[in-house]
């Protein structure tokens, strides 16, 4: 091909492109504009370069390695790399279930099991027959959601959808500005003439996340497995982001059996009398509203910054998760409020019954969520006693909460109330450097994590092993398993809903940095000059007062008709399921 037809296609091929995304994704556009007035303008140096080698193929110079990316015919490549390219379910995948396995005398005991058994007893008849019928060696007939991993130049694109021929590819390459030069020599308009792309190009953890979540949310039932094209080793980031959404699907975290008892206990609770907190709406409590509030969560900074609590404690609304209730009571320091949402009874139950003597939280109210273990009640008083709605709602217009764990719950809540100024200490969702405590010495709940040891690779991936490193509060670096991810991102979205509200939030923690927070040093409080404002505690009436304005015991008018609403599509529900059958 004639030098000067080269130059004419790769120009023409260009500017196609950028009308396709002029158009169809614009954002790419605008960041594709930009950086090239960086280039014009010098403020961005150039690293790689478009040479067109042998009048045959392109081909990518590094300049900062002093390398080419193909370093042969990209073609030839682009085609061979394809080749090898297969459609077993278990290579170059992602497995989206839990692979669980029953002998026979399991999956039919499990067939007269309660619905509130754990699930992985429910499921067991399905899951045991998929496993006998399935072939030993799984080949997919039909790929509907693709992902490639670095694009290049993009030359096996082609190649790829002529082999796989999915309904969409979800391309990602690190590097924008390699991403630019493919314009140059990839017909991206020809290809979404006959697929949907969808392109994620040099992005952030966070809009990478957001993408890729709202894109597999979309066609996850049409994937048991996700196939995926490796072409880029710059990938890693990106395959550990799409390993944690994946295991952190809801039906994981909260699979049906929680549900079902949620919503059994919920009813139970309004049934009994117990008051009902509103937080359906944001509430402009004064005692929340005027006063500092410290949110202490079980996390191994509160044990290393305890003394800090405690010289301090008349200075602050506190507001702390359950399971630091034996810690609180070892150093004299007396919460005014403590939050548990967790339904499981025996580890709740633990915790109580390390407490030497609960009268010493006679002075404290407890909001607890609506399918909390109804043995906790006896070991507490129950005038103390104040609900708010979980996974279900019983009341209409009172809200429900639920969340991946209750430390942000309780910032939640305390924000909720009407919490203008808010510390945390204790939220770290991070291991302490050099001990890896995910806790406090003694907290229950993270036996069954730190029990099963760690791993430092990601080949089998799992929510409760894996090592991965994040950004610190006061640290450049923390290390935390993916299992808590989740809860950070949920926390910086009540953070960032606060923040609109003018609302502050300082992060007292060692741990992972919360977007949106201000890293606060007990140096930095001492600076601040707070005041005590408790004599010895706040009035458990007046907390009283201010939890009873905002509560409602019992079923109103309005609930009784929206809970005969619910009765009524749950029984046509059922009546379709037995036409079906």
């Amino acid at each position: 091909m004639e030098e000067i037809d080269v130059s004419n296609k790769v120009i023409l091929t260009y500017n196609k492109n950028m009308e396709y995304f002029k158009v169809k994704h614009k954002d790419l556009f605008e960041k594709i504009k930009l950086f090239e007035m960086g280039l014009e303008q010098n403020l961005i140096k150039e690293r790689y370069s478009l040479e067109y080698k042998n009048n045959k193929y392109f081909d990518v110079y590094d300049n900062d390695k002093d390398s080419y990316l193909y370093g042969e015919d990209s073609n030839v490549y682009s085609k061979e790399i394809v080749k090898k390219v297969n459609f077993k379910s278990k290579e170059s995948s992602f497995r989206i279930f839990y692979d669980l396995g029953y002998d026979d005398d399991v999956a039919k005991l499990s067939e007269k099991a309660s619905i509130l058994s754990h699930v992985a007893i429910g499921n067991a008849p399905i899951t045991q027959y998929v496993n006998n019928n399935l072939p030993k060696e799984e080949i997919l007939t039909r790929i509907y959601f693709y992902v490639v991993f670095g694009l290049g130049l993009g030359t096996h694109l082609n190649p790829l959808n002529e082999k796989i021929n999915s309904k969409l590819y979800y391309l990602i390459e690190p590097s924008l500005e390699l991403f630019r030069l493919s314009l140059f020599v990839t017909d991206y308009d020809a290809l979404s003439q006959k697929k949907f792309l969808v392109f994620s190009i040099s992005e952030s953890k966070e809009e990478f996340k957001k993408s890729f979540s709202s894109v597999f949310y979309q066609t996850h039932i049409y994937n048991h497995y996700i196939k995926f094209f490796l072409f880029s080793n710059n990938c890693q980031s990106y395959i550990d982001m799409i390993q944690n959404i994946l295991v952190s699907q809801h039906h994981y975290l909260f699979a049906y059996n929680r549900e079902f008892v949620s919503l059994k206990r919920t009813y139970e609770f309004i049934k009994d009398d117990f008051p009902i907190v509103n937080i359906g709406k944001n509430q402009e409590l004064e005692l929340f509203k005027n006063k500092p509030v410290l949110v202490l969560a079980a996390g191994p900074s509160l044990e290393s910054k305890i003394e800090f609590v405690k010289r301090n404690k008349n200075k602050f609304l506190i507001v702390g998760v359950y399971g630091i209730m034996p810690i609180l009571e070892k150093y004299n320091i007396k919460p005014d409020v403590i939050v548990q949402y967790d339904e499981s009874g025996d580890i709740v139950l633990t915790t109580i019954q390390k407490v030497k003597d609960t009268s010493f939280f006679s002075d404290t109210l407890f909001l607890f969520s609506s399918h909390v273990d109804r043995r906790l009640i006896s070991y507490l008083k129950k005038d103390n006693i104040y609900i708010f709605q979980a996974y279900f709602k019983g009341k209409k217009d009172f809200g429900h909460l639920t969340s991946p764990s209750v430390g942000e719950m309780t910032y939640y809540l305390a924000a909720r109330l009407g919490a203008n100024e808010v510390f945390l200490l204790g939220i770290d969702m991070a291991f302490e450097l050099g001990s890896r405590k995910s806790h406090y010495d003694g907290y229950e709940s993270s036996k069954a994590i730190e029990d099963g040891g760690y791993a430092e690779d990601n080949k089998n991936y799992n929510l409760r092993k894996n090592i991965i490193k994040i950004k610190g509060n006061f640290d450049p670096e923390v290390e935390t398993l993916p299992l808590y991810l989740a809860s950070i991102m949920q926390i910086e979205i009540f953070i960032d809903n606060n923040q609109k509200l003018g609302k502050n939030t300082y992060n007292m923690s060692n741990g992972a940095f919360l977007k949106g927070t201000t890293p606060f040093t007990e140096d930095d409080f001492e600076d601040r000059s707070y005041n005590d404002f408790k004599e010895d505690k706040t009035s458990i009436d007046v907390l009283k007062k201010t939890f009873e304005d905002i509560s409602e015991r019992n079923f109103s008018s309005v609930d009784i008709e929206y809970n005969q609403k619910k009765y009524e599509d749950a029984l046509s529900k059922k009546q379709n399921i037995r036409e079906i059958k």
